[in-house]
């Protein structure tokens, strides 16, 4: 394809083992489809934008299915050991979000509306089965990135992944997250209703304001200070209670009526990170953005990210695919995101032998997941800030 980047015969292979592996998993298909709203067509190189929102298209029309009445039923009766009308004051029917994973309703329970997130069934079995099909990927991931050691990675995400398929265990991280940052102004997480949560089914309050997603709400809201308040709950989570959000989604944000308080419908899928290794990291942004090569290359060392010899190369080749978004006062939007992707591609052979010689730690994969798509978040907003000030000051503030 004109303009691509050569890929060497490892990279290659993995690849196409990759599309093997995705071929032969539902879960896969669940999680290309929980991209949408995510990965946004507009964000990505020219080059990639097609192929990537077809994937997804595609993946959500086969897995967004609407379960019927009676499936509902037959998952919450599976729950909770007897009949939801036992139980609920009364169901909608109606299911208020199709997810490829879960579906929403609105019911009542014990005179309050709340929301029933009911997980699709069978889809945490076939989890638990499938994902051993990511140890397909181990070979062709080492020989494509030797740096790398496949199998924690591939433990990790494996891991993670049947975390997201657990619902009481998303709804333990979501009640934990609501109590950190219960002093943050201007945001509060939708309460979690414990004794009626199953690995199946998460019941919390229903949030009656708009989402972030909505027509109109956005450009209507107080963009700057929504921006800045996201900023302070997936930064400020890191040092308040030393764990990653990872999920950050625009359909999980509430606009309250003044414009500016949100409300987080869900805050599951987090991991504890090390807080030596968050200093670390933060050190080395802080390199990249005083434009300190040597100091970054300690940052480097310290994670076990980069030998002395490759972090010149990568100090200079980040700085200059980030651009103004590094630096200072910027625009986060769709333009902006665009042109970080264009000038990844026209690097891109750069950018994949620094990938070869770069080492992970299994925590590393949801530290970048969450950095992805709270940036994907932001851009929504269109918001100019000095963002990595910004985000840098909120995780030196919850270790105070």
């Amino acid at each position: 394809m004109d303009g691509a980047p050569s890929l060497p015969p490892a990279l290659r292979t993995l690849i196409e083992t990759g599309r093997n592996v995705v071929g032969r998993s539902r879960v896969a298909q669940v999680g290309i489809a929980r991209l949408e709203g995510v990965v946004v067509a507009e964000h990505l190189p020219a080059l990639s934008r097609t192929s990537v929102g077809d994937a997804i298209a595609r993946a959500r029309r086969e897995t967004c299915t609407p379960l019927t009445p009676s499936e509902v039923e037959a998952a919450l009766r599976s729950e909770w050991g007897e009949k939801p009308e036992r139980v609920l004051d009364s169901l909608d029917p109606e299911p208020v979000a199709v997810g490829p994973h879960a579906q929403v309703h609105r019911a009542q329970l014990d005179g309050a509306t709340v929301a029933l997130k009911v997980l699709r069934p069978g889809l945490a079995a076939a989890a638990r089965s499938e994902l051993s099909l990511l140890d397909l990927l181990g070979m062709p991931a080492g020989m494509a990135f030797p740096s790398l050691e496949p199998g924690p990675l591939i433990r990790e995400v494996r891991e993670r992944a049947l975390d997201e398929f657990d619902l009481e265990h998303e709804a333990e991280a979501q009640r934990r997250a609501a109590r950190a940052l219960a002093g943050i102004d201007g945001v509060d997480v939708a309460k979690v209703h414990l004794e009626h949560t199953t690995p199946g089914v998460l019941v919390s309050d229903f949030v009656e304001h708009p989402l972030l997603t909505d027509p109109g709400v956005a450009e209507h809201a107080d963009g700057a200070t929504i921006a800045r308040t996201l900023v302070r709950v997936y930064a400020g989570a890191l040092g308040e209670f030393g764990s990653v959000l990872a999920n950050a989604r625009a359909s999980d944000v509430a606009v309250h009526p003044d414009g500016k308080s949100i409300t987080l419908l869900h805050a599951g899928a987090s991991r504890p990170v090390n807080r030596v290794r968050l200093e670390a990291a933060v050190g080395a942004v802080q390199a990249l953005r005083m434009d300190e090569p040597e100091t970054f290359g300690l940052a480097m060392k310290a994670l076990g990210m980069l030998r002395p010899e490759d972090a010149e190369n990568a100090h200079a080749l980040i700085r200059y695919v980030l651009g103004d978004l590094l630096a200072g006062p910027a625009v986060l939007d769709h333009r902006a995101l665009e042109a970080v992707g264009e000038r990844a591609a026209e690097r891109g052979e750069e950018l994949l032998r620094l990938a070869s010689r770069t080492m992970l730690a299994p925590e590393d994969l949801w530290v970048g997941r969450a950095l992805g798509q709270t940036v994907s978040l932001l851009a929504r907003l269109g918001v100019e800030e000095d963002w990595v000030a910004l985000a840098l000051g909120d995780i030196r503030r919850g270790w105070r």
